[in-house]
């Protein structure tokens, strides 16, 4: 059973699969005129990976990669590029990810 505390936490530590290799403490002091702090480190981040690529050689979409719902013919791949014109149409990449987002 889960219950929802009325208490109010200032300072939480969260611990999950990923965690960051060190901990770094800032602390900012405001003359009332500056906009922007730094920080004395670069926070915890992946490097970007290319989770697939597609060139769009074909004439068509590839079937292991897209799942292509077209009821009115406007998906088309044509001189490299992915073109939709108009219309419902949807292309969705066939394995699940999860996407992070930054900020």
């Amino acid at each position: 059973m889960l219950a929802q505390s009325d208490q109010l936490r200032n300072d939480v530590t969260i611990i999950g699969e990923l965690e960051p290799l060190v901990y770094v403490r800032d602390y900012f002091l405001g003359d009332g005129a500056t906009l922007g702090f730094y920080l004395s480190e670069s926070p915890f981040s992946k490097s970007p990976v290319t989770i697939f690529q597609e060139d769009y050689t074909a004439t068509s979409l590839e079937p292991t990669l897209w799942s292509v719902t077209d009821p009115n013919g406007r998906v088309s791949v044509s001189g490299g590029q992915l073109q939709i014109n108009g219309g419902p149409a949807t292309v969705t990449f066939v394995e699940q990810l999860e996407l992070p987002a930054a900020s």
